[in-house]
């Protein structure tokens, strides 16, 4: 297996002294998942988020003629699933082990225990994953906006729509 990605180095990380990311680092845990090994899958409620350490994790999607298509591949150092972490819906999409691939994870029992050893930790962490989707979502509104040949009232509404849906995830409303 290849090296795995330093931790530290992980956006989500970023302003953390090293007696928060010790906090951290006691607050989850590390997976091992095997080629083709399922990661997260689809219609799973979900409780944590990943960070990817080595190898890389292919995201499908069951397209309405129920083919599967490869949406992402996740590499060494990219975050998913904040936001199942905080809501616990069900994952919409299948995540599968690209080769031998080790994670980083934070449950929501780690994330509590986090909470209680380091308030400053987890409000840092929090403000990161709040910053990482918005960052997501940004690119996918422009991906939208470039696709939508010009239909500028459509993607905006797509836009507006997908905001107040993440809003609503993050504010704990379904």
């Amino acid at each position: 297996m290849a090296r795995e990605f330093d931790l530290r180095d992980a956006q989500v990380f970023a302003g953390m002294t090293e007696e928060e990311l010790g906090a951290l680092a006691r607050a989850g845990h590390r997976e091992v998942f095997q080629p083709g090994e399922a990661v997260f899958s689809g219609k799973m409620r979900a409780r944590a988020f990943f960070i990817v350490g080595s190898g890389g994790v292919d995201v499908t999607v069951r397209q309405p003629d129920g083919r599967s298509v490869v949406v992402a591949t996740l590499h060494p150092g990219t975050s998913f699933g904040e936001a199942a972490m905080f809501d616990g819906q069900p994952r919409n999409a299948v995540g599968s082990a690209r080769g031998t691939t080790a994670c980083w994870v934070l449950d929501a029992d780690g994330l509590d225990r986090l909470r209680h050893e380091s308030p400053t930790a987890a409000t840092k962490l929090m403000i990161n994953l709040g910053r990482s989707m918005a960052e997501r979502l940004e690119r996918i509104v422009a991906q939208v906006n470039e696709s939508a040949d010009g239909d500028d009232t459509r993607s905006s509404r797509f836009a507006g729509v997908m905001s107040w849906k993440l809003l609503d995830r993050l504010m704990g409303k379904h």
